[in-house]
């Protein structure tokens, strides 16, 4: 969870993408998701980016970035802070899951001026129930952040 991450980061150690059973009694739920996403800024927070790519679907490809690119666009960050709002309802269809969480990041660039953006970011994951699907794509991961933006 986001203390574990907490932890792990004043000893100055990284930890690996959590795994969603472990982290909520009803792996499935909105909580769940928002807890992702806590852990998700947490690592980002820490620097971990290897870790913080992995929560993105597919191992980190629907970012739209490599591993290497998604790290990069980091560099002009001096700190990097993400508060997790209340998430709204789990949506399910064709054995989808989705969740909207509003998120605030600020933090400061390493020029020294200050950063703030607002907006949703879109949680996912594949049914358990279904076959034939990676145990990660079962898991909740981040779909889209195309929705936070700069807040005047």
């Amino acid at each position: 969870d986001a203390d574990e991450v907490a932890a792990a980061a004043a000893e100055g150690t990284a930890l690996p993408p959590p795994e969603m059973d472990a982290v909520a009694a009803d792996p499935d739920s909105a909580e769940a998701a928002a807890e992702t996403l806590e852990t998700y800024y947490a690592m980002l927070a820490d620097k971990n980016y290897a870790a913080a790519y992995q929560l993105w679907g597919h191992g980190g490809e629907e970012s739209g970035m490599t591993a290497e690119a998604f790290a990069n666009s980091f560099a002009k960050y001096a700190t990097y802070f993400g508060e997790i709002g209340k998430p709204g309802e789990v949506d399910a269809g064709m054995s989808q899951r989705w969740v909207e969480i509003p998120v605030t990041i600020t933090g400061t660039l390493k020029d020294g001026s200050t950063f703030s953006m607002a907006g949703p970011v879109i949680m996912h994951h594949v049914a358990r129930e279904m076959d034939g699907v990676s145990e990660a794509d079962k898991n909740w991961h981040i779909r889209d952040i195309s929705g936070v933006k700069p807040k005047p």
